[in-house]
């Protein structure tokens, strides 16, 4: 009798191999059917949502993931995690209770945090949205993880960006302020010393001075137009480079002659180092940008430079020609060394108010060498001296260039 009931019992609710689940109570069969389908339902539901969603008890301890919450916390309900198990350091873990007070209280927090993988416990920046309910029978809570990683960094760039945006803004003011008093400062010489050439009195000694104060400001003022029409052109991206059979231990030579004498006036030591024989140092390359970026460097050098020598000269390193002027002046620090070479940077407002300049130089030489295939960086210590570099690539007038 009692195997009869429960081979009976087992096809009523669906039970054992020989169940006739339809042939008895359709209308309790249907009913589970329904609910079958209806669960399955909602766990396509949870687990095709991109966001992942745990609940959790008033303690913490997690009862249910769905699959993105898997995914992103690279953990399974068998691991038996609770919320403080996966909240990183730097969060007020502190605070938890007290939001879940105001959720429990029918107030729905929305909060950022940041979860740890649960094995890798790798760092996550997500958005978290906490609701209360219950759910099988139990006070819960049913949190709502996104993913903010591309948000975050996003915001990151954005804040780097707006930065440098400032900096940008910050420095053009500078230039602009900078430029003006610059250009003022050759263009009132000029006009000061013309007009005290049309003095009827004027000594032939006093008009020679006069005339070579002219000049000089009037070269002055060339060389700021010039930095500046030439920025112009690298940032419209007209400049081209022009190979051309190119000596350089003659254009080092006669660059040691323009600024040997200027070294001389002001009791410096200049020295002049070459790696080739001058038959090996005829190569192809774009001659004025060569002599453009080696006058800049050695305009600084000597700008900045009180006392002590100058040395410039090349080395010939795995195939590059790698040039180099180097100074026992005051020094870059570590941290402007980075941005030196931005257009309209100089080393710092003391360097710009004290030394003059219009903080094109470096960035010129920066575009040139860059358009040349080269790198340009920078050695240097402060109060100590600097060596900037260059290299190009060691084109030989035997070879074709490429």
């Amino acid at each position: 009798m009692e195997d009869k009931w429960i081979s009976d019992r087992n096809k009523i609710i669906g039970l054992g191999e020989n169940s006739h689940r339809k042939s008895y109570y359709p209308e309790l069969q249907n009913k589970i059917e329904e609910l079958e389908a209806s669960r399955k339902n909602m766990d396509t539901i949870l687990n095709s949502t991109s966001d992942g969603i745990i609940i959790h008890d008033i303690l913490g301890d997690i009862l249910f993931l769905n699959k993105p919450a898997e995914l992103l916390l690279n953990a399974e309900l068998g691991d038996n995690l609770t919320v403080m198990d996966i909240s990183a350091t730097q969060n007020n873990i502190d605070s938890l209770h007290d939001i879940w007070d105001k959720v429990r209280n029918d107030n729905p927090q929305t909060i950022e945090w940041i979860v740890l993988q649960n094995k890798t416990r790798k760092e996550i920046p997500v958005q978290i949205s906490i609701n209360n309910t219950f759910w099988n029978g139990l006070d819960v809570f049913v949190a709502v993880i996104r993913d903010f990683t591309v948000r975050k960094e996003y915001e990151e760039k954005l804040l780097e960006a707006k930065k440098k945006a400032e900096e940008s803004d910050h420095l053009k003011t500078a230039f602009l302020q900078n430029m003006s008093h610059e250009i003022r400062t050759p263009m009132n010489s000029i006009i000061g010393f013309s007009a005290l050439l049309n003095e009827s009195d004027l000594l032939p000694e006093k008009r020679k001075k006069f005339t070579s104060i002219i000049i000089d400001n009037g070269n002055q003022l060339l060389s700021i137009v010039n930095d500046i029409l030439t920025i112009s052109t690298l940032q419209t991206k007209q400049d081209k480079v022009y190979l051309e059979s190119t000596d350089v231990n003659q254009v080092l030579s006669d660059l040691l002659i323009i600024y040997e004498k200027q070294a001389f006036s002001r009791h410096l030591s200049i020295q002049l180092h070459r790696a080739l024989s001058d038959k090996e140092s005829v190569v192809f390359t774009d001659k004025t940008k060569i002599i453009q970026i080696l006058t800049n460097l050695l305009n600084n050098a000597f700008k900045f430079i009180h006392e002590g020598s100058i040395e410039f000269g090349y080395r010939l390193i795995d195939g590059d020609i790698v040039f180099y002027v180097t100074d026992s002046g005051i020094g870059i620090s570590e941290e402007m060394q980075t941005i030196i070479f931005e257009r309209f940077v100089q080393a710092s407002d003391f360097v710009m108010s004290n030394y003059g300049g219009n903080g094109l130089g470096l960035a010129i030489s920066k575009e040139f060498v860059d358009l040349l295939g080269g790198k340009i960086w920078v050695e240097s210590d402060v109060n100590k001296g600097s060596t900037f570099y260059f290299s190009i690539k060691y084109l030989p007038v035997n070879k074709e260039p490429y």
